[in-house]
């Protein structure tokens, strides 16, 4: 009885952690929440720097990841989809629209589920879509340098 949540309610039927499986997970200490006070300030004054231009386009193309290994591949596709990159390919009836699914050009779909994508991989499948990108890695470089390189590709 220990295991179910306080309060009744449709979760208090249900065990407080399922075996092997889990609702969310708390965000490491040094991340800040996109909704907390410090996310909103730190979302405004990006705003007022004029960083933060290419959010509205990323927002419109917003799409949750359909498999836990395609963090990498639903990102390209809210991007591809963002920079209007035509996939030359229908999604659905005449739509020409990237999903992940249509991103297997280099890898095999059941690979990337059982290992996911790294990022070179991320930058050769969207090099194989026509995007223009510069890799970079923040070991390589400096976080003064690495910053400057988000900031000027996040300006218009």
């Amino acid at each position: 009885a220990d295991n179910f949540p306080p309060g009744g309610g449709r979760h208090a039927t249900m065990p407080a952690v399922a075996s092997g499986d889990f609702y969310r997970r708390p965000l490491a200490d040094e991340l800040v929440p996109f909704s907390s006070p410090r996310g909103r300030k730190l979302f405004e004054e990006a705003m007022q720097g004029r960083y933060m231009e290419a959010y509205w386009t990323l927002a419109e193309h917003f799409q949750c990841q359909a498999h836990p290994a395609f963090c990498g591949l639903t990102t390209l596709t809210m991007v591809l989809n963002s920079l209007q990159i035509d996939p030359g390919r229908p999604w659905k009836g005449p739509w020409r629209w990237f999903t992940e699914e249509m991103l297997d050009c280099c890898k095999p779909l059941s690979d990337i589920i059982r290992y996911g994508i790294s990022l070179r991989e991320f930058a050769t499948l969207a090099r194989c879509q026509d995007a223009d990108v510069d890799l970079h890695y923040a070991s390589a470089e400096s976080i003064e340098d690495f910053r400057e390189a988000v900031r000027l590709a996040c300006q218009p």
